[in-house]
């Protein structure tokens, strides 16, 4: 079942990037490849979202400034100096909201799944990192020579035999 997750993950991002923000992914399936920015950056987003249905958990996604202004670029028509920081954080915060949406209506049709508000914050000269633990997946793309990371933390942790319908702060 994780594997069938993460396939849809992987479609559901790649169809976001590409159909609205002009921006093709690729799956990195052996870590970072040449040219493509390691998993430190001086600025990055982090955006995250719960969802609640027949899983429950958080969907976290991380990316690049750089990445996320050219996404508010290519979304909005924008030039660069025409960016502001609420735009760009308006939008990681929309990406976890349609990434988790779209993944869940296509993952399991016939459930219905609330979503929480999404939360994003800028990080500054930090690791890159705030994906899953031992309770979910990860998936990390590369865009335009940038590292996004996708995780999925699932409450209680996928596979175990609990119910994984839990209640939201």
């Amino acid at each position: 079942m994780t594997e069938d997750i993460r396939k849809a993950a992987i479609a559901v991002t790649a169809k976001i990037f590409e159909t609205m923000f002009f921006i093709p992914l690729e799956v990195e399936e052996e870590g970072p490849q040449e040219g493509v920015s390691s998993t430190t950056a001086s600025m990055f987003y982090k955006g995250e979202i719960g969802f609640q249905g027949t899983y429950s958990g958080k969907l976290v996604l991380l990316l690049s400034d750089e990445l996320a202004r050219t996404m508010v670029m290519n979304f909005l028509g924008l030039e660069e100096d025409e960016v502001t920081k609420e735009q760009v954080t308006d939008m990681v915060g929309e990406l976890c909201n349609m990434t988790c949406g779209n993944l869940f209506s296509e993952f399991d049709k016939k459930t219905p799944y609330v979503l929480t508000i999404p939360k994003t914050k800028l990080f500054a000269s930090q690791r890159m990192d705030g994906g899953a633990q031992d309770s979910g997946l990860t998936v990390d793309f590369e865009a335009e020579g940038h590292r996004v990371k996708l995780a999925l933390e699932f409450d209680p942790p996928f596979g175990s035999k609990s119910s994984c319908i839990g209640s939201f702060q």
